[in-house]
This record gives C-alpha cells, sequence and structure tokens, in this order.
C-alpha cells in the first residue's frame, strides 16, 4: 500500500489513512485513555471493595466508564478533581464489585469438566465488565441449558450461542 503523505504520519499506524480530523480524535482519545492509572491508583486506595471496573465507550467518544456497586456520587466528586480530562468521566451502579465478577468466571471456568459431563457445551467464559455480567458461550444454548445456568451462577450471567468451529481447507 502506497502511503499518502496527506494521511500518513509516522508514529500512529492504525492500518488505514487517516483524515486530520480522525487522526486528532485519535491522539485525544490516547491522551485521556493513557491516564487511566490515576482512576486506578484512587480506586485501590479510596474503593476497592465497592469499585467494579473501568471501561472505555468508544461508541460515545472514547468515555471512560467507572463502575461502582453502591453510589458512585462520592467517589466521581474525587475522581473529576484528580483526573486530567474529568469531561471524559462516566460513573454506572453495578450489581457486583470487580473481584466478585472475575471470582464467578473463575467459578465458572473450574466448573466447565463438570458441566461438560452434563451436556454442556461451553466455548468461551468471560467476565463484561460494561453489563457487569459473565458472559458463557455454549452451542445450543436451549432455554432449559440457559435457565439451568442461571440457577447455577445466578443473575450475573448470561448464556450466549458459541459459534461451532469450521476447519478451512486450501
Amino acid at each position: 500500500m502506497l502511503r499518502n503523505p496527506r494521511f500518513y504520519k509516522p508514529g500512529l499506524d492504525t492500518g488505514v489513512p487517516l483524515a486530520p480530523g480522525e487522526e486528532r480524535e485519535i491522539r485525544r482519545r490516547d491522551r485521556i485513555h493513557g491516564e487511566i492509572g490515576t482512576i486506578e491508583r484512587y480506586v485501590d486506595a479510596h474503593a476497592k471493595k465497592v469499585f467494579a471496573g473501568i471501561w472505555i465507550d468508544q461508541a460515545h467518544c472514547g468515555l471512560i466508564r467507572v463502575g461502582f456497586t453502591v453510589d458512585p456520587a462520592p467517589y466521581m466528586i474525587d475522581l473529576v478533581k484528580l483526573f486530567p480530562y474529568p469531561t471524559a468521566l462516566r460513573s454506572y451502579k453495578a450489581g457486583l464489585n470487580a473481584h466478585q465478577l472475575e471470582a464467578l468466571q473463575r467459578r465458572i471456568e473450574r466448573d466447565i469438566p463438570a458441566l461438560q459431563k452434563q451436556g454442556f457445551a461451553i466455548r468461551t467464559v468471560g467476565a463484561n465488565v460494561s453489563t457487569n455480567i459473565v458472559e458463557i458461550g455454549i452451542l445450543h444454548p436451549t432455554p432449559a441449558r440457559r435457565a439451568a445456568l442461571r440457577q447455577r451462577y445466578g443473575p450475573h450471567v448470561r448464556v450466549l450461542h458459541a459459534a461451532r468451529a469450521v476447519r478451512v481447507s486450501r
């Protein structure tokens, strides 16, 4: 691919040519996201037990969503003062803190052999911080299988349809 010097800037390798406005937006988001450590340090010191996670909302201009299991207002007052880009911060309330969500994911992962013996073809397990749930990808997620997993693990799981792996020959 020939790089048009009008769109290509060394040091910003996006894999696609960018217009100047797009490049500015990516650099802006990179600066903001580079400061997430400020939030992490604050949470470690002041909100570890009620912290639900951080996620970057790319669909909404790269906003930084910070979750708590309790009213986020007192924590957000502090974060707005500490974070160099306070207008990029948004809070959300979650049911599980980050440690509980990770523990639920690990529990499900440990249970995979037993679940497979019961006929569950589990392909993926992953915590989704933005929705505060653990997603379980299985083949053939019937209503009965979905209900069985929700009964076993509670309301913070979502059962998804996982695609079967396909081999491609040349």
